[in-house]
C-alpha cells in the first residue's frame, strides 16, 4: 500500500487491463475509413476516425496509455485535465470512471458555454468541471489553472493533455500516440490508389490530430503537408487565432513556438468559431516542420469552415467538427487549382455533434445557409 491508498496488485490489475485494451485496439485494427468526397474536379479523401459515445479512437488510445504511466508510476489516483482536445477531455472522463479515478477538468468559461453537450457528458461520467473565469476564458486560462492545480498536487495528481504541446515530454507522447491515424491513412490511400497523396490537410489547434497525421508522411517529400489554423474574423482583424501567419517566437506554457503577443511579449487574445482552435500558441513540432519548410500553414475564416460544414455534411452526409471543416474548407479552396488525378488527403479529427448549439448560434445571427 503506497500513501495514496493503492496496493501493488491494484496497480499491477489496472497497468494490465490497459494494455489489454490497448493490444486489443491495435490488433484489431484502428476502424478509420477513407471516403470520397466528390467535387468533380479532383480525387478528395476524408479520413474519418470513427467515434463511439466518447471519442475517436486515437484519443481512446492515447488516454489509455497515459493511465497505463500514471498506473506504473503509482502516482496517485486523481488525474487533473485539460481541456485542450474536447474530447478528449470526454474519454479522460470514461476512463477516470473506468479505473475508480478522481477527474478534475478545467475549461474556460466560454468554453463551458460552447461545449456544453460534451460539458453534460463529463459531469455525468463523475468528472468535476472547473469553468475557469479569468482571463480570455478559454483554452490559454483552462491551461495556466490545470498547470497550477498540477505543480500544488504533485504528490497525487497526475497531468493529462490532450494535444501536442506543453512541456517535454507531452508533444512527443501525443506525437506518437496519435500517429496511428497517420500510419493507417498510409497504408490505406496505397492500397485504394496505389501511391501516396498530393496534399495532406489537417486543422491545427495545438496541433495533435495534425501531427498525429503529417508524422509518417514526413520524409516523403512528394506529399505537400497544410496545417489550416483558425482565420477567425479575418487577419485584417484582431479576430483570429493564425500564430504562423502574425506570431512570432516566444514561450508559453512550457514551451517555445510560435506565438501571437502584444509588442510588450504579453500573450494576445485570440478567437475562432472552433472552441479547438483558438488557442495562442502552437505544438513546438509544427513550428520546427515550418521552420524547415517541410510544412505549409494557412488560414481558413469562420464563414469559410461554416460553409465547409454545411457542405461536406449536405452531400457526404458527414457531420465534421467545426476544427476539422477549416480542412475541409482549405481542401475545397485548392481542389479547382489542381489536376482531376491529384489526391488530397483530409483529416477530420471529429464529428460535428458538439458543435450544434454553436452552428445555431451562427445561423440564428447570419442566418441559415440554404444554398
Amino acid at each position: 500500500m503506497n500513501k495514496n491508498g493503492l496496493n501493488l496488485g491494484q496497480v499491477v490489475f489496472s497497468a494490465v487491463k490497459v494494455v489489454l485494451m490497448v493490444l486489443f485496439l491495435i490488433f484489431e485494427g484502428v476502424p478509420t475509413f477513407i471516403d470520397r468526397l466528390s467535387d468533380g474536379r479532383s480525387i478528395i479523401f476524408a479520413i474519418i476516425e470513427l467515434v463511439g459515445s466518447t471519442a475517436s479512437i486515437y484519443v481512446v488510445v492515447t488516454i489509455l496509455v497515459m493511465v497505463f504511466l500514471m498506473t506504473c508510476s503509482l502516482l496517485g489516483t486523481f488525474i487533473a485535465f485539460v481541456l485542450l482536445v474536447f474530447l478528449m477531455s470526454l474519454c479522460t472522463a470514461t476512463v477516470a470512471a473506468m479505473f475508480n479515478m478522481k477527474c478534475e477538468i478545467f475549461m474556460g468559461e466560454e468554453d463551458v458555454k460552447r461545449q456544453a453537450p460534451n460539458v453534460r457528458k463529463m459531469r455525468l461520467l463523475g468528472a468535476k468541471v472547473n469553468s475557469v473565469k479569468i482571463g480570455s476564458k478559454t483554452l490559454k486560462d483552462a491551461v495556466n489553472e490545470a498547470i497550477r492545480d498540477w505543480v500544488t498536487n504533485v504528490d497525487n495528481t497526475f497531468y493529462v493533455l490532450g494535444s501536442a504541446l506543453g512541456p517535454h515530454p507531452y508533444p512527443t507522447m501525443v506525437r506518437d500516440f496519435q500517429r496511428i491515424i497517420g500510419d493507417e491513412a498510409r497504408n490505406q490511400i496505397l492500397e485504394v490508389e496505389g501511391r501516396l497523396p498530393d496534399y495532406i490537410v489537417a486543422a491545427v489547434g495545438g496541433g495533435s490530430n495534425s501531427i498525429g497525421v503529417f508524422y509518417p508522411f514526413i520524409n516523403d517529400k512528394e506529399v505537400k503537408l497544410i496545417g489550416v489554423e483558425a482565420g477567425g474574423l479575418g487577419l485584417h482583424t484582431q479576430f483570429h487565432a493564425a500564430r504562423f501567419a502574425v506570431g512570432k517566437k516566444g514561450i508559453l506554457q512550457g514551451m517555445k513556438s510560435y506565438v501571437i503577443s502584444d509588442d510588450d511579449g504579453n500573450i494576445a487574445p485570440v478567437h475562432s468559431i472552433s472552441a479547438g482552435l483558438d488557442y495562442p500558441g502552437v505544438g513546438p513540432e509544427h513550428a520546427y516542420l515550418n521552420d524547415i519548410k517541410r510544412a505549409q500553414y494557412t488560414a481558413i475564416t469562420d464563414d469559410e469552415a461554416v460553409n465547409a460544414f454545411y457542405k461536406l455534411t449536405r452531400i457526404e452526409g458527414i457531420i465534421p467538427a467545426l476544427e476539422s471543416s477549416h480542412a475541409v474548407a482549405y481542401a475545397m479552396k485548392i481542389a479547382p487549382t489542381l489536376s482531376k488525378d491529384s489526391i488530397i488527403l483530409v483529416n477530420l479529427s471529429g464529428r460535428g455533434d458538439k458543435d450544434m448549439d454553436i452552428i445555431e448560434s451562427y445561423e440564428n445571427k447570419e442566418g441559415a445557409i440554404n444554398e
